[in-house]
């Protein structure tokens, strides 16, 4: 759940502050600090407790009007009432620039675990007596202004009798608000994101998934995708001041039809962008046949690679590249412990429509695997081929062979 938390701070956030409840073990080890850091390490992530921000020797590090985000993580809502709270805001609400954004976790009393540990005479797991609309209250009374809301949800083993009441109230752990200053709020324009997906196993979640819950972070933009193959309802255009349509290789049957599609998207103020990070001559008579429509048809093209930008100029003069990213870091690895534990070292293939790239490749590969033995291990995915022409016994494919034939 911690992680969920950090996902919804805005990843380019220079400073951080997030409130804790008194005890000092909350300071001491802030799961969302220490998840979001794998997102942005060169944030300056601050934790103090709930007294400390009324302290100003407590807090000097921090001057005012510099922090991007503050958090108001759950143990701050501990045997908390709604003055305590609104006064809470304010104080912090000195630390938050202009058009910075407040993020309030609070923890929903009405949840199942909490109710069956009261009934089962057990010291109950949310420690705050607080609703959601008693949250709304204080913050509203702090002269803040809620822009977004959500609910984190979890499923609960309930009788059969209670399975209706538990699709409501009972499996949501966390009500959150992103709240901003009412002025701030009052001038905020709203963009929507609408994504088009046309293909989900491999490249979405790199290419569009993880960029779109990124932005989604920023105050006023909202974030709505569909599959191709689903109907595209595209959400109420007045409820947005600007709007987005990224096409995810989803490539239209007619020319016809994808002038009229992109038509259709401009009359209703949208800016379309195409995403492909493949080579549409892979699939060359579709396109061809479509007059690639795709490319010229839209207000720009965004790819992965210099050479498909090239490729795509032809086509469009507005082609951007955004290389494929990490979303976050992985954990830190002790590389002197693995070694010393003799594990094997892992070489990973994993690629589609790369057939010459590994055949180039294999007589390297299979060197290395006569030298090294078992001090080496292959993991493969996507390509039985390849999967199969290495001479060794330590290697393992990736997923589902009749998938990726």
């Amino acid at each position: 759940m911690k992680k969920t938390f950090a996902r919804l701070i805005p990843p380019n956030s220079q400073t951080v502050l997030e409130v804790v409840g008194e005890d000092l073990n909350y300071i001491n080890g802030s799961e969302v600090k220490n998840y979001f850091l794998h997102i942005n390490p060169n944030c300056d992530y601050i934790v103090k407790n709930v007294e400390e921000i009324f302290d100003s020797t407590a807090m000097s590090e921090i001057t005012a009007n510099k922090v991007d985000v503050i958090i108001f993580s759950e143990s701050s809502f501990d045997n908390v009432s709604i003055r305590k709270l609104t006064a809470n805001i304010k104080r912090a609400a000195n630390y938050l620039k202009s058009n910075g954004m407040m993020i309030f976790t609070l923890p929903n009393i009405s949840y199942a675990n909490n109710i069956t540990a009261l009934l089962n005479g057990e010291p109950p797991i949310v420690k705050t007596t607080l609703t959601f609309e008693d949250m709304l209250t204080a913050i509203n009374d702090a002269e803040m202004t809620v822009i977004k809301d959500f609910r984190t949800a979890r499923e609960t083993l309930v009788k059969r009798a209670l399975i209706e009441i538990a699709k409501t109230e009972l499996n949501i752990t966390h009500q959150i608000a992103c709240a901003m200053e009412k002025s701030a709020a009052e001038n905020l324009k709203t963009t929507i994101i609408q994504a088009y997906l046309g293909e989900v196993l491999v490249c979405a979640e790199v290419r569009v998934n993880a960029p779109n819950r990124f932005m989604a972070t920023s105050p006023g933009v909202y974030v709505k995708t569909d599959k191709s193959g689903e109907k595209l309802i595209l959400p109420n255009d007045r409820e947005y001041d600007k709007k987005i349509f990224i096409n995810q290789r989803v490539s239209v049957d007619a020319t016809e039809m994808g002038i009229k599609m992109f038509n259709t998207m401009v009359d209703r103020g949208y800016l379309i962008i195409e995403e492909m990070d493949d080579n549409p001559i892979l699939w060359r008579k579709k396109y061809e046949d479509t007059n690639f429509i795709n490319f010229i048809g839209v207000h720009g093209v965004q790819t992965s690679t210099t050479p498909l930008a090239e490729f795509f100029k032809q086509f469009n003069p507005n082609v951007k590249v955004f290389e494929n990213q990490l979303s976050e870091l992985p954990p830190h690895r002790d590389f002197a412990a693995e070694i010393a534990s003799h594990e094997p070292t892992v070489i990973f293939f994993g690629a589609l429509n790369r057939d010459r790239d590994f055949y180039e490749l294999l007589p390297a590969i299979n060197k290395i695997a006569a030298e090294y033995g078992d001090n080496i291990l292959f993991k493969v995915i996507a390509k039985t081929e390849l999967f199969n022409s290495i001479e060794t016994p330590n290697k393992v494919f990736i997923g589902k062979k009749e998938v990726y034939d």
